[in-house]
């Protein structure tokens, strides 16, 4: 057997390759998200839900819809593939970080990012010289006037 026709049959006995699982961030319990009962976000509108517990996975979670004893179990994340995939995936509902959650994420990356080009005290200086600039520039362009 050639080695072309060996890498072909070590292939065909492994299968289709698996795709990469979808890693999403765990919340945390009571964490605040909204649920998509239709599954996708171009559904109908989202209600706010209580996280009820994480997967070990953390592939999905168990949701309690505010305001409701109902509990709905293995929610995907609204970006997660499976979602697109399997129509019994969707059927669960998918739910989503509050804006306020990305926003926090935003801002923690911006302040990480301005540590790391000299950090905040070098910062918080920058912008005192930049204040006391604009006050001489202000005075400067008053004296003109007069």
């Amino acid at each position: 057997m050639s080695t072309a026709t060996q890498e072909q049959a070590k292939v065909e006995k492994q299968g289709p390759e698996q795709p990469k699982p979808f890693k999403m961030e765990t919340p945390f319990f009571g964490q605040m998200v909204l649920f998509y009962p239709d599954g996708a976000k171009t559904a109908r509108k989202p209600v706010v839900a209580h996280v009820y517990s994480a997967s070990r996975s953390g592939q999905s979670v168990q949701l309690q819809k505010v305001g409701s004893t109902e509990v709905n179990y293995s929610v995907r994340h609204v970006d997660d593939p499976r979602l697109r995939e399997s129509e019994d995936q969707r059927q669960e509902g998918a739910w989503d970080f509050l804006e306020e959650h990305y926003e926090l994420k935003r801002l923690q990356a911006e302040v990480e990012e301005l540590k790391s080009v000299g950090g905040g005290s070098e910062v918080a200086a920058l912008r005192q010289e930049v204040a006391a600039l604009k006050e001489a520039f202000a005075a400067f362009a008053d004296a003109k006037k007069k």
